[in-house]
């Protein structure tokens, strides 16, 4: 009688909140995620008894570091990546039965990419908040004429059974978005083809924020770009895969038309803290040393000579991207003026194609300036490094 009691309870409380879309998380008790405590025969799905937040634990640890940080309790920080590393770079976008997925170049991308969030700070970096709720990908998306973007939705957005995330309470900084051109989304190898961040802010105001992450059929999904618009963008049909678990954790496996992932049901609660917490003041020190470390196992060139190699990889995509730019401007010009039968009407048309390449070529500029100053800081940071290093030999 008293769990009948308890049953009908929550589905009281499961109506009064029906009309919430989005709330920032409070972070009360120590739950990182309270708002994906549910009630509801339909939610065993997410809330089986297999395991708890623990599991990560040991999974994880050799690929990064576990530390504590208000108001989200336990979070982990990789070391495992490449520097100048962000979420959702490495791997590539499928198409699957449950929108788009993420399948990550890692072996832990099964974890972090799909369970939880992703925050930055200037401490440590990227970060990753722990969560039992499973999604193709926690990403809200940004479409353009020419460019597509995604970025980690933070772990202060609250998802809600029932009603999903359809728009965000705020905007996503312009760091934290990627952004490729259309004709590269779907390559096996994104990472080669990021634009730097410098151009965000160009395409952010030249695009329509896109964030529909939904509860379909027992199921979450991620339709924030729709495979129409996207085949209509490449010219081409993208094949829809079936989503298939693994029964192991591991990397994602492609197969002709299914996408194999390991894909544990998890409760959201952890039974004791990690068994490795390290301290936050040392952690981004050991992560930068880590990264560094990897960069040079990786490539038999000196250190330096990799970081300047990758920097000019950037501004020549930078460069690229603002070249193709102007080209699309004058390109729209002149077809809007094929359309006009005044002589008028194609002065007008002119007149704002001037101004729109004036404010193009003024933004450039500023982006050259601002990627120069980052790189700057990047190579000092990784000489600071490496010369702390040979003094401790």
């Amino acid at each position: 009688m008293k769990s009948r009691s308890v049953l009908i309870l929550g589905l009281v409380c499961l109506a009064a909140t029906a009309c919430i879309i989005y709330i920032p998380h409070p972070y009360e008790g120590d739950s990182p995620y309270p708002g994906e405590e549910y009630r509801g025969a339909g939610d065993r799905y997410y809330y089986s008894r297999e395991y708890g937040l623990d599991m990560f634990d040991d999974l994880l640890n050799p690929y990064g570091y576990w530390v504590e940080r208000s108001p989200h309790g336990f979070v982990w920080v990789p070391h495992a990546v490449g520097f100048g590393w962000q979420p959702y770079t490495y791997g590539r976008w499928l198409w699957t039965d449950h929108g788009w997925f993420w399948a990550s170049s890692f072996d832990w991308g099964w974890a972090c990419f799909h369970y939880g969030r992703w925050d930055r700070d200037d401490q440590l970096g990227w970060y990753w908040v722990p969560g039992s709720v499973w999604a193709p990908a926690w990403v809200s998306w940004r479409w353009g004429s020419n460019h597509i973007g995604w970025a980690p939705i933070p772990p202060d957005v609250r998802f809600r059974r029932g009603v999903g995330i359809y728009s965000l309470p705020y905007t996503l900084r312009d760091h934290v978005w990627v952004f490729v051109e259309y004709r590269n989304f779907y390559d096996t190898r994104l990472d080669r083809w990021v634009l730097p961040r410098e151009r965000n802010r160009s395409f952010i105001l030249a695009s329509q924020l896109r964030t529909e992450l939904a509860v379909e059929e027992d199921r979450v999904v991620n339709r924030g770009i729709t495979l129409d618009e996207l085949s209509d963008r490449l010219g081409r049909r993208i094949m829809e895969l079936q989503l298939r678990e693994s029964r192991t954790a591991g990397p994602t496996d492609v197969r002709a038309d299914e996408v194999y992932t390991y894909r544990p049901r998890l409760k959201q609660e952890r039974i004791s803290p990690p068994p490795q917490l390290e301290r936050r003041e040392e952690v981004r020190s050991r992560v930068l040393e880590q990264q560094l470390r990897r960069q040079q196992r990786m490539d038999t060139q000196p250190l330096d000579q990799q970081i300047r190699r990758r920097q000019d990889q950037e501004v020549e995509r930078l460069q690229e991207s603002q070249r193709r730019e102007l080209e699309h401007l004058k390109q729209e010009a002149q077809s809007e003026k094929r359309r006009v039968s005044t002589r008028a009407e194609r002065e007008r048309i002119e007149k704002q194609y001037q101004e729109q390449e004036s404010r193009a070529r003024r933004q450039h500029k500023e982006e050259t300036s601002r990627i120069k100053e980052r790189h700057t800081a990047e190579r000092t940071k990784v000489s600071k490094k490496v010369m702390t290093k040979k003094k401790k030999k």
